[in-house]
Parts: structure tokens; C-alpha cells; sequence
């Protein structure tokens, strides 16, 4: 039974773990919540039959991972959006549960297959990746955003990301070759996919990737050392030099097609690389001049020499050298752009201030998971767009606070330590440390790119990391303490933890699934069961409970019965209580108002809006319009005061809009949000100054119209105040040209005259 347990957890595990990068590295949470549901009744399957068999298999001090969802929990106290803080709880629950089945598995294995078959199953997933990814940039499958402006972007769908992975793969593989005892049929599958690796690297054009690339890789040579050395560098110059060359041919045929010299380059290259690694292994293995030595700073004399080649390399790229000239011409340009002075790096230089602004605002706990995207846009002095704030430790410092950042970072520190000490402790003992040292340097290529990019928002990220500390970290022996092992009562009490998560997990994915019934042809009669019930499942998401007060406001304008705006109301008081500093939410609500003809509401909700995110034109937009228009109906109904007061509160925001926005315009900001307003907007403008009597200023801004849909009123409107300044020639000339566009012009010009100028 224990043999049937071990495998179908191993089997199951390592099949999802294949899957993940499929599923757009699992980077949103509608693809994930079906992998979060899977683990955790996986977990809950075998927590009762370690319970019910009374295995006492396990780490306590494993159980550190846990403390990370903690925090999470904790930062629910203040979540700005308690869907995402719930999402962000959920994902950290599964990341350790993940762990520390992993860990069960190995700790149950009496002869060490499973450990083992960790990085055979993590080197097949490498593999996959790389080979469909170059299948997509060439087109053979059908993969969305496989490719982004030109840049390999993989399953994943973001080339910064896709770029760090797959490094992380190559490393693993450069440094697992350099084991002590490996069959050639194990050499054969690592040495496979080492060519592609590399190509893939170099189709994702990441300037960050190619900065902490070369410091990961020098890790390496100093954890390894004597023939380990040798092999590792060995094996990087093959897969580096073939890959180059592969690349260059493949873009000489261009991104669009593949043609037979790019993809003979590649097969022959990928034979050739995999032939070089299975000699080397056996020329370093049967050299006597390469024993191993005792003399501890021998294993640094290859180090320093790389170290002296690197800096001359540095020297080479910068002033544009042999080196560089012999680059293909899209990565010399990539890497002159590895500058401070860049936008991608001035972009983030705003964000990471801001970022740490923002941060005092909540400093033990944090705003909750996806806090960022609601707090940055009222702290923010530049008009940027970013709903991610491009590095992941400034991440978890927002969504957790201070509290959960050294959580976070002492817990994936300890853990790393702990591989070091395997390390050590196996190089001692003259043991083969390479799992260890393949793990410790993939990992680090990870956690420094981090520093520069969102990839900690990618589960598929963490589903690597972590399968990567399983496959490393040290297990005590059978004969452990009973003290520092798992007891029935603590499993229980995981279980009962991990199952109350995975009900609310279950909630919500049944809720998404129920969303998906709806289409766009679906009426409101049979979308109201569906989104009540979705609402019901799962009250946190903001987009349901608006689509259900939407249908309420529909059938309200459509029967004008009262009870279906109060639902409608009600509905959209629990959103505004659910993410009070939403600007997108609080600007939506505005819009069902509006809908409904509740102007003074709507107004309202665009305001708070526009407290909330100063820098957003259609906050702008919505409020003159809803404004100038609403004061145009009133000048119909003559009623002047009101109408003068509404026309005056629309120029005001105009006003505010010319002195905070305008100043941008010209100004070259990473990012940079749109600012121009809506040609409607001046239409509306012009009409608001005509019923103030600013005929020139309507002038002005008619004239910035250029919707032909409109021409007409435009031209009508243009009439009045050229008549109202006294350019009578212009007016009467407007006029034939108005008269020659609409056998109607006269009764549009009366009923203006009407409406603008009693």
C-alpha cells in the first residue's frame, strides 16, 4: 500500500508540475484555481493515510513554509482587495503543501528512486518548454503571445520571465552533468535540450536575464569544484557557442519562418553538443592530471581566471570590441541598452519609490495580495500604468508588510542554508554534491532576477522553486528523534487547516465555472440566476457582483420598477465596502448609475474616482461629460442658475485637467498613460461655455473635435458663437457649408439657439 501511495502521489505530482507552464505559467488566477483544488485534496488524500497507517514520516522544521501563508492570513486584517489578498493566501497555502509533499515522498522512499526522479522530471519539463516554445516562435503551433514584438515569450506569455526559467533550466542541466556517476542515457536527456535552451534565451532578448545569467553561472563554478569544474565550463562553451550560432542563423531567416539552414543548424548543433558532452565526460573522468586534490584553494584558481575573463569580456562589450562585433546585430543592440540611463530602468526607478511610499501606509501587514494595483495610482507622481510593480520582494513587502518580508525572506534563507550545508557536508565526505549544487544555482538565477522583474507572480515560478529546495535540501535519518517528527495530531491539524482553505478554494472555483455558462448573447433573465449564484459562491469578486448590479440596472430602466434599483443599489454599496479605494470599481459603479440616470450619483462615484487616480483621463471624461450634459437639459427646461453651475463644474475639472495632465504630454515617461482626452469631451466643453456664454473658448475647443459622427452639432454649435462675437461672415459662411451637409441644418441651429440661448 505504501509503494501505491508513494508512486500515485509521485505520478501525480510530477504531472502537474509538467502542466503548470501550460497554463500561462500559471501567472492568473482563473488558470489557477483548478491546481490549487487538485493539490489540496491531494494533501488531504495522504494526511489521512499517514494518519490512518501512522506514519510518522517528515521534517518539522519543514513546516517553517507555512509560515509564509501566515502571513497572508494576517494581511487579510487591511486587504484593499480581499479577492486578491484571498488569491495571494490560496497560491502560498499551495506552494507549501506542494513542499512538503515533495518532501514526504522523499523521506518515505527507503532507496532514493524518488529523489532520483526529481530532476528527470524537472529537466523533462525544461525540455517540453523549450522545444514548444521554438515550435511556436516558428510557427508550427498555435500558442497566444507565444512571441510578443518579436521576442520568444514561451507558455508564459511575458519574455523577462520565460527568459529566467528557462536559465534556470540550463543551469540545472550544465551542472547535473558534471555528476560524478551519470549513464549515458541520463546524459543523453540533460544534454538534449541544451542547444534549445540557450537559443530560447537568446530569441527572449532580456536585458535583465543576461545581467544575472553570467552571476548564477559563476555561483556554480565556485560550489563545484576540481573535474566538476572543468565539465561545467566545458559543457557551457559547447551550449553557448552552438546556441549563438543556431541563433544567428535562425533570425538571418527571420521571426516569420524557419527555413532549412536554421533548422538544419539547430539538429546538427543539438547532435554535436550532446556528442561533445558524452567525450568530455569520459576524457575528464579517465584523466589522471585532473585527480582530485586536498588543497581547499585549488577549486578557486578556475574561478579567478573565469573572474579576469569576464571583466575583460565587460570591457570588450562596452567599448564595442571583438567580442561584441562578432554578436549578431539584435543582441549587440540588447546589450549596448544594458544601461542606468534606460526607460525600462528609469521606469522601475518610479516605481520602487513609489513603491516604498506607498508601503508606510501599511507597514507590519501590508495591503493584501494585488494591493499595489489599488494604492499606486493615489501615491504616484508621474503618470505611469502598472499594475505590476516589476520586483517581487517590493511585491511581498506590499502585500504582506514588513512582518511578511523577513518571514519570507528567512524562510527561503534558512532553507537555502540548509543545501549549502548538504553541500558541505557531501563535499566532506567526498560524496557527488551536483544535485545539490544544480538545485542551489538554479535557484539563484530565480531569486536575483526577482530583484528587477514581477516573476514572483507566476506560480509556475514558485512550482520551480520549490520542487528545486525538495530536490535539495537534506532529510534526517529513519531513526530521526520521534521529537522532531510529524505526529498524528499535527498532520490532523494541517489538514484541518489546508481542508477549511480548500472549501473556500472549491467556492470559488465553482463560481468561475458557473461565470463561464455566460455568453454575450445571454439575456438578463437567464444571467441573473447565473450571476446571483456566482455572487453567492463567491463574494469577493468585485466583476461578478457588478455584472449582477448591471442586471438589476437593466431591468430597473427597462420596467422603472423601484425594487430592482434598490438591488441594484445594494449591490453596489457591497462593492464600494469591498474595495472602497478601487478607482476602476468606483468609476464602474459611476457608469450603472448613470445607466440608471442617477446623474448626481454617478458624479459622485466619478469624483471619488478621480481621488483616488488623478492621472486618469477617463475620470476626466466621464465627469465633464456627464456634467455639460447634464446642464444642457437644464438650460432646455430654462432653468439657467442650475444649468450655469453644472456648466461651470465641468470647466473646472477641465481647468484641473490642463494644469496637472497637460504638463505631461510632452515629457518621455516609461509607461506612459494615455492623456489625451476624449474628442467627445471637447464637444461637450464648447456646449458647457456657450450656456456660460465663453464663446471664444468654445471656439477653441470645437475645433479639437475630429469625431465626423458629431460634425454636424460641431459645426451648429460654431455657428452660434461666431454669431455671439459678432463674425457674422464666418457664422453665415459655416452656415452654407452646414446648410450644403443637411437639408435639416435649420432646424438643428433652431432648436440650439433654443435650448443654449433662452
Amino acid at each position: 500500500m505504501q509503494q501505491l501511495v508513494k508512486w500515485g502521489l509521485f505520478a501525480a505530482l510530477a504531472l502537474l508540475f509538467l502542466c503548470t507552464p501550460y497554463l500561462r505559467g500559471l501567472f492568473f488566477d482563473t488558470d489557477f484555481y483548478l491546481m490549487e483544488v487538485s493539490l489540496i485534496l491531494l494533501f488531504l488524500i495522504t494526511a489521512l493515510w499517514m494518519i490512518r497507517k501512522n506514519q510518522q514520516y517528515g521534517h518539522l522544521i519543514y513546516l517553517i513554509v507555512f509560515f509564509i501563508p501566515l502571513t497572508h492570513v494576517l494581511s487579510l486584517l487591511g486587504a484593499e482587495t480581499p479577492m486578491g489578498a484571498l488569491d495571494n493566501l490560496f497560491r502560498w497555502l499551495t506552494y507549501a503543501i506542494l513542499f512538503i509533499m515533495l518532501i514526504w515522498l522523499r523521506q518515505i522512499d527507503h532507496n532514493d528512486k524518488v529523489e532520483k526522479l526529481l530532476p528527470i522530471v524537472f529537466n523533462a519539463t525544461g525540455v517540453w518548454i523549450s522545444f514548444f516554445s521554438l515550435a511556436g516562435f516558428w510557427n508550427w503551433i498555435v500558442f497566444k503571445d507565444i512571441v510578443l514584438s518579436g521576442r520568444l515569450a514561451g507558455p508564459l506569455q511575458y519574455p523577462n520571465t520565460f527568459a529566467t526559467i528557462i536559465c534556470a533550466f540550463w543551469l540545472y542541466a550544465l551542472v547535473y552533468l558534471a555528476k560524478k556517476e551519470i549513464k549515458v542515457f541520463t546524459t543523453l536527456f540533460f544534454s538534449l535540450p541544451l542547444v534549445a535552451y540557450g537559443v530560447c534565451f537568446f530569441l527572449s532578448y532580456s536585458r535583465g536575464a543576461m545581467v544575472v545569467f553570467p552571476v548564477a553561472w559563476f555561483i556554480g563554478v565556485l560550489l563545484l569544484k576540481g573535474k566538476e569544474q572543468i565539465q561545467y565550463l566545458a559543457f557551457t562553451v559547447f551550449s553557448l557557442v552552438a546556441s549563438l550560432l543556431v541563433f544567428q542563423k535562425m533570425t538571418a531567416a527571420g521571426s516569420e519562418n524557419v527555413d532549412d539552414v536554421g533548422l538544419l543548424a539547430f539538429v546538427v548543433a543539438s547532435i554535436l553538443v550532446m556528442v561533445l558532452v558524452l567525450l568530455t565526460q569520459r576524457i575528464v573522468k579517465n584523466s589522471s592530471f585532473m585527480k582530485e586534490t586536498k588543497k581547499p584553494l585549488i577549486r578557486f584558481v578556475l574561478p579567478g581566471f573565469i573572474l579576469l575573463v569576464g571583466l575583460l569580456t565587460l570591457l570588450d562589450f562596452k567599448n564595442q570590441g571583438l567580442l561584441y562585433q562578432a554578436m549578431p546585430e539584435s543582441l549587440q543592440q540588447r546589450i549596448t541598452d544594458i544601461n542606468l540611463g534606460t526607460s525600462s530602468v528609469l521606469g522601475r526607478t518610479n516605481m520602487y519609490m513609489d513603491a516604498f511610499a506607498v508601503s508606510k501606509e501599511a507597514p507590519v501587514f501590508g495591503f493584501g495580495g494585488e494591493g499595489w494595483r489599488v494604492v499606486y495610482p493615489a501615491h504616484q507622481e508621474l503618470p505611469y500604468y502598472s499594475n505590476e510593480v516589476h520586483n517581487g520582494y517590493l511585491e511581498i513587502l506590499l502585500n504582506t508588510g514588513w512582518l511578511g518580508l523577513i518571514v519570507f525572506i528567512g524562510v527561503i534563507g534558512f532553507l537555502v542554508v540548509k543545501i549549502l550545508i548538504r553541500i558541505k557536508r557531501e563535499q566532506e565526505d567526498d560524496s557527488d554534491s551536483t544535485i545539490a549544487v544544480a538545485s542551489l544555482v538554479s535557484l539563484s538565477i530565480i531569486l536575483m532576477h526577482a530583484f528587477i522583474d514581477f516573476d514572483f507572480s507566476f506560480g509556475t515560478v514558485w512550482f520551480i522553486v520549490f520542487w528545486l529546495i525538495a530536490i535539495a535540501v537534506p532529510l534526517q535519518s529513519k531513526d530521526t528523534n520521534p521529537a522532531f517528527q510529524y505526529s498524528r495530531f499535527l498532520i490532523a491539524l494541517i489538514a484541518v487547516c489546508v481542508g477549511i482553505v480548500g472549501v473556500y478554494s472549491g467556492r470559488i472555483l465553482f463560481a468561475q465555472n458557473t461565470i463561464s455558462a455566460l455568453t454575450s448573447e445571454v439575456d438578463v433573465e437567464a444571467a441573473q440566476p447565473i450571476l446571483e449564484k456566482a455572487v453567492k459562491l463567491n463574494p469577493y469578486h468585485t466583476e461578478y457582483a457588478m455584472n449582477l448590479a448591471k442586471v438589476y440596472a437593466t431591468k430597473y430602466t427597462q420596467s422603472q420598477q423601484s425594487e430592482w434599483k434598490s438591488k441594484a443599489e445594494a449591490t453596489l454599496n457591497s462593492i464600494e465596502q469591498l474595495e472602497p479605494k478601487a478607482s476602476e470599481v468606483l468609476y464602474k459603479i459611476g457608469n450603472v448609475y448613470l445607466f440608471m440616470n442617477d446623474w448626481v450619483k454617478a458624479d459622485q462615484y466619478f469624483q471619488k474616482a478621480w481621488e483616488q487616480d488623478h492621472f486618469n483621463v477617463h475620470f476626466y471624461d466621464a465627469s465633464i461629460q456627464v456634467n455639460a450634459q447634464v446642464a444642457f437639459q437644464l438650460a432646455k427646461q430654462n432653468q439657467k442658475d442650475q444649468a450655469a453651475a453644472l456648466a461651470g463644474k465641468a470647466l473646472d475639472k477641465y481647468k484641473d485637467y490642463v494644469s496637472r495632465i497637460e504638463p505631461f504630454k510632452e515629457e518621455a515617461i516609461p509607461d506612459k498613460r494615455p492623456l489625451d482626452l476624449n474628442t467627445y469631451t471637447y464637444f461637450y466643453l464648447g456646449q458647457a461655455n456657450i450656456i456660460l456664454g465663453n464663446y471664444a473658448d468654445s471656439l477653441e475647443q470645437l475645433k479639437l473635435v475630429t469625431d465626423p459622427s458629431i460634425t454636424l452639432e460641431v459645426q451648429a454649435l460654431m455657428i452660434i458663437a461666431y454669431e455671439k462675437l459678432g463674425q457674422n461672415s464666418v457664422a453665415i459662411e459655416l452656415t452654407q457649408k452646414l446648410q450644403a451637409q443637411s437639408p435639416n441644418y435649420k432646424q438643428l441651429l433652431d432648436d440650439y439657439r433654443a435650448r443654449l440661448l433662452k
